[in-house]
């Protein structure tokens, strides 16, 4: 290869490097900038979706770090900018799902979003000049291997922006807030099963004589049910009085699974003496069973009710006791209301539910 011709190449692969490490740093600033909300109101909306249930911006800010690092170890490994460049192409398939969403589907502009797709954009444009300036040297001096070469590479390119664009536009949905806090609602409050599809809720209030009778045969039955299903008592309170004991057995289910029964029943009995328990009569009866009351936050209990309310609502429940069994991957379910509720009963109806 003539020597001028190769300076030149060096020269313009030097400057396509510099400017392609800059655009990427800028697209780490813009994607913190991003992820620190510092936006415009009609941006806010834009924060409600997700890339299979992961925000953005923190894909964002580790989408430029891991690339730039991959461009800038290239110097060393070639083979890395194989991979940098395949990530960029990709990256650019992905932000054209997310700007055609942000106009067909969210309804607004993010000129944040925009500059870092932009920058992408920057970083391909740069990478294809490169790619051209190659495959015209190549073509000058008629190195077929080289020429092939190119054109694999353009081959390459479109591959990634088309899987880019389908990983991205399967992935892409609104955040459902609900839906995340149920999930994280029912690990905390869950009883048994992990694994299991199976789920039992048991709705019963406070101050319900039916719901105090059944009690006895479910704590002697839940060993058997937790075994083969999830378990998560649900207050849903008949009686308006029955809210006051919501917030101290949210704190028991939360915090204290181990000794959750006994705390139960304790809860169970300052409920036949008083309509409006009080944080020192649970402290002092949980003391006594050897356990700290730990109290929870406003917002956690709001939570907890406001879960429990859905779930009433979804079950169409208006009077207790009640058990609802689900099998949550195929929606299969039983209800069971009072003199219905027994251990063969239920273990029955999870056997039936488990093999649908």
């Amino acid at each position: 290869m003539d020597t001028a011709i190769k300076s030149r190449k060096s020269s313009l692969h030097n400057w396509l490097f510099g400017l392609t490490l800059f655009a990427l740093c800028a697209g780490i600033v813009l994607s913190i900038l991003a992820w620190m909300n510092i936006c415009s109101e009609t941006c806010a909306a834009g924060h409600k979706y997700r890339l299979y249930g992961i925000a953005f911006e923190p894909i964002g800010v580790l989408f430029f770090c891991i690339t730039l690092l991959t461009f800038i170890f290239s110097r060393f490994y070639s083979e890395l900018r194989i991979l940098g460049s395949a990530m960029v192409f990709g990256a650019l398939g992905a932000e054209v799902t997310f700007t055609y969403a942000q106009k067909a589907v969210i309804g607004h502009w993010c000129p944040i979003c925009l500059s870092i797709a932009s920058t992408v954009l920057i970083v391909v444009l740069l990478l294809i000049i490169g790619y051209i300036q190659n495959l015209y040297v190549s073509l000058t001096q008629n190195d077929k291997g080289g020429t092939m070469k190119s054109y694999f590479k353009a081959f390459g390119a479109i591959v990634m922006i088309t899987a880019g664009f389908l990983f991205s536009h399967m992935g892409f949905a609104k955040f459902n807030q609900l839906h995340a806090v149920e999930t994280e609602l029912k690990d905390k409050l869950g009883f048994g099963g992990k694994d299991t599809k199976l789920e039992v809720f048991i709705f019963t209030d406070w101050k319900c004589p039916s719901c105090r009778k059944i009690e006895p045969a479910l704590e002697s039955a839940l060993p058997k049910i937790m075994e083969k299903a999830k378990v998560i008592f649900v207050d849903l309170p008949i009686h308006d009085e029955s809210l006051n004991f919501t917030p101290f057995n949210l704190s028991f289910m939360i915090n204290n699974k181990k000794e959750y029964f006994k705390l139960r029943n304790m809860l169970e009995k300052i409920s036949l003496k008083t309509d409006t328990p009080t944080e020192e009569e649970v402290t002092e009866g949980a003391k006594k069973l050897g356990v700290t009351y730990k109290q929870l936050n406003y917002a956690d209990v709001a939570s907890g009710i406001k879960y429990f309310d859905h779930l009433a609502t979804q079950f169409d429940l208006a009077k207790t006791p009640a058990i609802v069994i689900v099998n949550s991957s195929n929606k299969k379910g039983k209800k069971l209301f009072g003199s219905e509720i027994s251990e063969k009963a239920i273990l029955n109806t999870l056997d039936t539910l488990k093999s649908k």
